[in-house]
């Protein structure tokens, strides 16, 4: 998807981030459970097939990376057109890190938040966003615990969080980000799922 006004939001976001002092720690230096799963820096990366330049220019500095989030077809090219609406966040799904998108370097964990659009073009079908998402400092945490996420927040210290249900009971992480400036939708996969 292209949306040159998202897009440039999400450029000055970059830049605020950046202008920042100091950098934050990467994800890879949090305790638990490593780097983010879609970074191309990761051993799976460098034997595969050489990637488009695109996907690759990404600031791993600001912890920028490519992340899934679940939808409806509708919902998704919605997304896609107007940006991420955290006003709506948790109405569908709960909020179990807080408030905000909730994004996941599994395309699995993501599924399980998408949801069929009933008819139309797009009827029985899912969707998943793959976006760049601008993390910068991460509050990481292993546990629901909103109490201490909400005064981890009050601090203005943070840009997201990494709730890390990996390290704590092996499923898997999940990214909450509050800023729509934060996300850009850059991709929309459309699916049907078949189980056998």
């Amino acid at each position: 998807m292209e949306h040159s006004r998202l897009w440039q939001r999400f450029e000055r976001k970059k830049k605020d981030l950046a202008a920042r002092v100091g950098r934050p720690p990467l994800i890879s230096e949090l305790p638990g459970s490593g780097a983010v799963k879609t970074a191309l820096e990761l051993p799976a990366f460098a034997a595969g097939p050489e990637l488009p330049a695109f996907l690759k220019e990404i600031t791993r500095e600001l912890n920028e990376a490519f992340l899934f989030h679940g939808s409806s077809p509708g919902g998704a090219l919605g997304i896609g057109e107007n940006g991420f609406d955290i006003s709506r966040a948790g109405s569908s799904t709960g909020s179990m890190f807080g408030a905000g998108a909730y994004l996941a370097e599994a395309s699995s964990k993501s599924d399980e938040y998408a949801t069929e659009d009933p008819s139309g073009l797009f009827g029985g079908k899912l969707a998943l966003l793959l976006c760049r998402t601008l993390l910068g400092n991460v509050f990481y945490i292993t546990e629901s615990n909103l109490r201490r996420i909400q005064e981890a927040l009050e601090t203005h210290s943070f840009d997201s969080i990494l709730g890390d249900r990996e390290a704590a009971i092996g499923t898997y992480r999940e990214f909450v980000v509050w800023d729509e400036a934060q996300i850009y939708p850059e991709y929309v996969v459309i699916y049907q799922r078949h189980f056998e």
